[in-house]
């Protein structure tokens, strides 16, 4: 069976440049090859001092802590700061030994992605939004498309989630009347070079999660990131000392998720408290 070979992500994340610039819908993918993660990537993130995750109490996991892949999703912790990746929750859209590339999910403008494209046909009609996929390639159209087939030129990301840049796949959205729930545009990605990711990982800056693709077409992205860093945040716990382990097993231990004491001798000021 002949099989069709597409682009590499790389050239999907290079495509439709001239879209955005020129407002044409002719434009198509630039299959160079070339790929920008090589020196198009941003530059290391801003953070603040933060204790790190601990384990959860009862499972022992650690949360957000899954394999960096292709449709894991990044979400940042509290540590990251700056304007483009505080607060942030990104799709991988690849990851590689040659480094990685995703898109920021929960960054919509006000833009409206008619003003981009004005003279595309049937675009005008159509009130979807651009999101700041990320700092790289600013003047880049990239387009998540939710379908059960895959739209033309494009990468699989996850479950039905594909991305592509290609202007023959726009035109299929705007031919299907593809509501904003299945279809987002957006302008920049975030690209990371050999071994940059893992490093911000290692540091404590994102957590690693498997989610659904409804994060991806959230309807409240405003509050997203607070969401999914509550879900995937540890519980920082503080091992007892010997005084309050010896407490724990005489039943006089001071709980801080009660109103009272639970033993008069608690109340006294000597059962359970960490010296």
């Amino acid at each position: 069976m002949e099989t069709k070979q597409r682009a590499p992500i790389a050239a999907l994340l290079i495509a439709a440049v001239a879209l955005a610039a020129c407002g044409s819908a002719r434009g198509g993918v630039d299959r160079s090859g070339a790929d920008p993660r090589a020196t198009r990537t941003q530059a290391p993130l801003q953070r603040a001092n933060s204790p790190p995750a601990a384990p959860h109490p009862r499972t022992g996991s650690m949360p957000g802590r899954e394999k960096l892949a292709k449709g894991r999703f990044l979400i940042a912790t509290r540590q990251v700061r700056g304007p483009f990746f505080g607060e942030t929750v990104i799709v991988l859209l690849d990851h590689s030994s040659q480094g990685a590339a995703g898109l920021i999910v929960n960054r919509p403008t006000r833009m409206q992605l008619a003003e981009l494209l004005p003279d595309s046909a049937g675009v005008g009609s159509r009130k979807d939004r651009v999101h700041l996929g990320g700092p790289v390639e600013p003047h880049t159209l990239v387009f998540l498309i939710r379908s059960d087939t895959s739209p033309p030129d494009a990468q699989l990301v996850l479950s039905d989630v594909h991305v592509t840049g290609s202007a023959a796949a726009l035109e299929e959205v705007v031919a299907r009347d593809l509501p904003a729930s299945g279809f987002h545009a957006y302008l920049g990605y975030a690209g990371w070079a050999p071994g940059q990711l893992e490093a911000e990982v290692a540091r404590g800056d994102w957590y690693v999660s498997s989610e659904k693709p409804d994060v991806i077409f959230d309807e409240a992205p405003h509050d997203l990131w607070q969401r999914l860093v509550r879900e995937n945040e540890g519980v920082q716990v503080r091992a007892p000392t010997l005084r309050g382990t010896a407490a724990l097993r005489h039943g006089t231990v001071r709980c801080g998720l009660c109103s009272g004491d639970t033993t008069e001798e608690a109340r006294d000021g000597d059962g359970g408290r960490d010296a």
